[in-house]
């Protein structure tokens, strides 16, 4: 190469010897040494003299390099932890204080953010409106959307007059929005203080448990629309109201409860979920949260979930 030759005449070097930074077998870097003076000054000696060096400096480059990364995750942690405790606030911080009924709620995430998301709003006329949602994915992704989906209830869940109403109005923000493929799955049941009637409204949700105190028996009650951010002009119909009895349970659960798997791959399911429930149903809503939340630890032994979890339970008193 005849512009290296002349780099070098322009340069006047003479002798000039490069050694290698080596660290676990791996090439990191270079030390190079030259002589612009007198040719000859370059000994073996240097070689080794260099040699030795570049072991010791391969292993401070590692390190500084190491050092430098960790001080980046340690910033993201840093920012992570602070949306954590953001998006925890935006969780109720206790159940609402309504005549005739105890309610808990819990949420659990799989990653410092995550995607589910539970709430307890009061309506104009009087009802109150449990709802939980499941944004697909886990991550900040899907804590950004959970923060507008709960912005948008808030904003539009009180003035409403007919809840068949609400979900549409959520569906076609969310579908202008989300352009990642992502969805949300979405159930609310507005309660009457008054004489227990339930409302429910599904939207691609895993089923409500409805526990039955005079029979012990337990009816699940289904989403009858599709989630929200897929179909625009869609319709989310209210499944048939439900009449809560004193010592009836309503249970709202996602599907990091629901698909927490053992070792063999076996998932939780619905049926092992009742069942907590029904032997639980003496005791209070959040025993009975606190509960399913412990049968599942079990049940998974012990292993951290894979997605986020939450429950809302409503007893009526």
């Amino acid at each position: 190469d005849l512009s290296a030759i002349h780099s070098i005449q322009k340069l006047q070097i003479r002798a000039a010897v490069c050694v290698p930074l080596i660290l676990e077998g791996k090439v990191i870097g270079v030390i190079y040494g030259d002589n612009r003076e007198r040719p000859g000054t370059l000994t073996p000696g240097d070689l080794s003299y260099l040699s030795t060096l570049a072991s010791l400096a391969a292993v401070a480059v590692e390190q500084y390099r190491l050092l430098s990364e960790y001080d980046a995750k340690r910033k993201i942690e840093q920012a992570l932890s602070i949306a954590r405790s953001i998006q925890r606030n935006f969780l109720p911080s206790g159940p609402p204080d309504v005549d005739g009924f105890d309610i808990w709620g819990s949420s659990d995430s799989c990653d410092e953010t995550g995607g589910d998301y539970y709430d307890f709003l009061r309506m104009e006329d009087g009802r109150v409106c449990a709802v939980i949602a499941d944004v697909s994915g886990h991550g900040i992704g899907p804590a950004l959307l959970m923060a507008s989906i709960r912005a948008s209830l808030r904003a539009l869940v009180e003035p409403v007059e007919k809840l068949e109403d609400l979900l549409p109005r959520i569906n076609r923000l969310l579908c202008a929005d989300i352009r990642d493929g992502r969805f949300v799955t979405l159930f609310l049941a507005a309660f009457d203080p008054q004489n227990g009637l339930v409302q429910p409204i599904g939207a691609g949700h895993p089923e409500l448990v409805w526990y039955r105190a005079k029979d012990r028996t337990i009816e699940q009650i289904g989403s009858r629309g599709p989630p929200l951010g897929v179909l625009v002009d869609t319709a989310f119909p209210a499944a048939s109201n439900v009449a809560l009895e004193p010592g009836d349970i309503l249970l709202m659960s996602t599907d990091g409860i629901l698909e927490a798997a053992n070792g063999s791959g076996e998932q939780f399911g619905m049926e092992r979920m009742s069942e907590v429930v029904r032997d639980q149903a003496g005791g209070t809503s959040e025993e009975v949260v606190a509960a399913i939340f412990a049968q599942v630890d079990r049940f998974v032994g012990g292993r951290r979930l894979i997605d986020d979890a939450t429950l809302v339970a409503i007893k009526r008193t």
